[in-house]
């Protein structure tokens, strides 16, 4: 997917679909904390980066992966990332 041509909701709505289809999370509210709300374990979001980065073809440093804690600020890390 190209993140650049993409509308904000357009790539918060391929986040969560990402996390509905490996992870099995639903309703998930674009604000909600991925460890404090939808109680996804270190090893979990390790595996999101993965699938994330795989379907959006980009790569996340490890310091910026440790900002990923929402599907807000996942979207705003991903389209900074693709520039």
């Amino acid at each position: 997917m190209d993140i650049k041509n993409m509308q904000e909701a357009e790539l918060k709505a391929a986040i969560k679909k990402v996390m509905q289809d490996n992870f099995g999370l639903s309703d998930i509210a674009d604000d909600a904390d991925f460890i404090k709300d939808l109680k996804i374990d270190s090893i979990t979001r390790m595996e999101l980066l993965l699938k994330l980065e795989d379907e959006f073809g980009v790569r996340v440093e490890d310091n910026d992966a440790q900002n990923m804690l929402s599907v807000d600020a996942t979207a705003q890390l991903l389209k900074k990332i693709a520039g």
